[in-house]
């Protein structure tokens, strides 16, 4: 069994050869295929010597290592387009040199079978500088994992970060981009074979505090793209902002390996950064790193998107920040403590008001913040800080929300009440058929009452394409918007307000936003009746009702009522009554419902057979008689 051991082991280390002759063909397929049948052969040795099998069952395996070799011998030397043929090689008892110059080496992504029979000293060049991770998982995952992992660098040793999980190792190192660096590691178990796989760290974006753990030697890479051109900081705090400062160099660079250096110092680095254009922050700790790293907007007078700006003013208790909204959305702003670290010394006891342009509207305030405020995209605004104490020493951000909005009904009331500070709601409204519709703002409750709003209704979700909007409809506080949409589309309305948003919203189709309904009719006495009826939903914008008789109009009633009373009339089995409104700009509505004074049957006749029963005075058949061909009645039916 010795014999063939040495044989597989000599032929799995030729196949390790070939996988670095497709490497460095750049044949990234081949090397894939190389390296599985690498893994699945020496899975299949190790599986015969748990069976105990004779040296004969090995054969087969020894016949695949051969096949093997030769494929991918034939398809390494046509990559290569050799003419002449290879050398004889006897496969069975070929040894692959392991000298200093011939390393087995570990490739990014690619799982590596190694056996410490064979081989315990590897190489690595990555191709970009970043946080590398070595998995490490032995074969017999049943025994007790003894793992030695070393790494150097020119004979240097380097300093790892190793952690054990109950099945693998996990090594993880900062290594720079295309160095060669040299590792042992050594299974020490009774199966001296594992797996190796090689990833390499996302880098983080630095969009908010960061705080990073490093032993000397050591080194983390971050990346920050700005939204906005202008001056940012980079400096190292106290970790989880709790704490003392914990120096190290910061160096920024304009591409990820790291090889075109644009600013470096200790502690604090202040560059101009362009927007839309990425970049990558190396820490690099002088001794143990337990620190928190920030990026901040360098200046006291602009407000970035999501980065924070420190405002440090001594001698001052009020402080004024541009901010220019990025989209159209919701945003919140708040004050925190300077450089996010609490102190007893300058704690944000802060009012925070933001401003139009003009610094006259006054889109929201709030102790420490505000939130929820709905700005335009591309405006800019003013953060007005006020702090109670003599000096401004606080830290400000401003962060975008999801924009939370209703889904509607038509002919639904919905009554909205925010607080001043809100400024602003959201509504979704999706249409069943393609007509006029009608969306209008009216007194809270259906009551008395006035509020200031402004309506817009817009094509998407981001409430970006403004379609429609109006302010202060027919000169009152209210609003409305008329528009013809369109079957299965969506629109979204935005409600805002002048100061608190105190309102009732609807929206329907054009008719029955102004139609009246459930039109009655009661007898007083033998010479009065009274009509009634409900108001139309936009009843705000009625201002009469005109009153007809089969289509003839008898009266007009103003005010806002909604009822009529006639007297001195007699009542006939013609009279069939509708009402109609009429609102501020002359539109008339459909007729209601119709009313007739008194009920009388009809009944018709054919041939000298009842044919049908009609309820008058409005004409409905409410009953039909059927007969056969002989005159017998086979049928009547009943209409509701």
């Amino acid at each position: 069994m010795f014999d063939i051991d040495r044989k597989l082991l000599n032929m799995s280390n030729y196949l390790e050869h070939l996988s670095e002759k497709a490497y460095k063909q750049n044949d990234i397929a081949l090397l894939k295929e190389i390296v599985q049948k690498y893994y699945d052969l020496l899975t299949d040795n190790s599986s015969l010597h748990k069976e105990s099998q004779s040296p004969a069952s090995f054969r087969p395996l020894v016949q695949q290592y051969e096949n093997a070799i030769e494929l991918f011998e034939a398809r390494l030397n046509a990559n290569t387009k050799l003419n002449s043929p290879n050398p004889t090689v006897n496969k069975i008892n070929f040894v692959h040199p392991k000298s200093a110059q011939q390393l087995p080496t570990f490739l990014l992504d690619v799982p590596t079978v190694i056996d410490n029979n064979v081989s315990t000293i590897f190489e690595f060049t990555p191709s970009s500088s970043a946080v590398y991770q070595f998995t490490i998982i032995p074969f017999d995952q049943n025994s007790e994992m003894d793992i030695d992992f070393a790494i150097w660098k020119d004979h240097y040793n380097l300093h790892p970060i190793i952690s054990s999980q109950s099945n693998k190792t996990i090594i993880t190192i900062s290594l720079n981009a295309d160095t060669k660096y040299t590792m042992k590691i050594i299974t020490n178990m009774s199966d001296p074979r594992s797996t190796v796989t090689v990833t390499k760290k996302p880098i983080i974006e630095l969009n908010k505090p960061v705080d990073i753990s490093l032993p000397p030697e050591q080194f983390a890479v971050l990346k920050f793209t700005p939204s906005q051109s202008s001056e940012y900081t980079i400096f190292t705090g106290p970790y989880g902002g709790f704490g003392s400062n914990n120096d190290a160099g910061i160096r920024i660079y304009s591409d990820e390996k790291l090889s075109m250096s644009l600013a470096g110092d200790e502690s604090l680095v202040t560059y101009y950064m362009q927007a839309g254009i990425t970049y990558y922050i190396k820490i690099i700790p002088f001794d143990f790193l337990h620190s928190r790293i920030q990026i901040v907007h360098a200046g006291n007078v602009d407000l970035v998107l999501d980065i924070p700006s420190d405002v440090d003013v001594p001698g001052t208790n009020t402080w004024v920040l541009e901010f220019r909204a990025p989209t159209n959305g919701s945003y919140d702003i708040r004050t925190d403590y300077f450089r996010g670290i609490p102190t007893d010394d300058y704690p944000p006891y802060t009012v925070v008001s933001v401003y139009d342009e003009r610094l006259y509207e006054l889109f929201g305030w709030g102790n420490g913040g505000v939130g929820n405020l709905s700005l335009d995209g591309g405006r800019n605004y003013y953060v007005v800080i006020r702090d109670y104490a003599t000096d401004i020493k606080v830290r400000v951000i401003a962060t975008s929300r999801s924009i939370a909005t209703k889904e509607i009904l038509p002919n639904i009331a919905y009554d909205v009440r925010e607080p001043f500070n809100t400024k602003a709601v959201h509504f979704k409204f999706t249409t069943n058929i393609s007509e006029q519709y009608v969306f209008w703002t009216s007194p809270y409750g259906g009551l008395e009452g006035t509020n200031d709003t402004l309506l817009e209704v817009y094509a998407d979700p981001e409430f970006s394409s403004l379609l429609a909007s109006n302010d202060n409809y027919n000169n009152t506080l209210f609003s409305r918007v008329e528009m013809n949409l369109s079957a299965g589309t969506s629109y979204y309305i935005k409600l805002k307000a002048r100061s608190a948003l105190d309102t009732r919203f609807m929206v329907a189709s054009f008719h029955d936003s102004i139609t009246p309904s459930n039109l009655t009719l009661t007898r007083l006495s033998s010479s009065s009746y009274m009509l009634t009826w409900n108001a139309p939903l936009a009843k705000e914008t009625i201002t009469k009702y005109e009153i007809y008789n089969r289509g003839v109009l008898l009266d007009t009633v103003t005010n806002g009522l909604t009822r009529y009373i006639a007297t001195g009339v007699t009542m006939s089995n013609n009279d069939l009554f509708t009402v109609k409104a009429k609102d501020a700009l002359g539109n008339v509505s459909p007729a209601s419902n119709a009313a007739w004074s008194t009920v009388d049957l009809k009944y018709h006749y054919n041939a000298g057979r009842l044919d049908n029963i009609t309820l008058e005075p409005i004409g409905k058949v409410i009953r039909s008689f059927h007969y056969d061909s002989n005159g017998n009645l086979i049928k009547i039916t009943v209409n509701p």
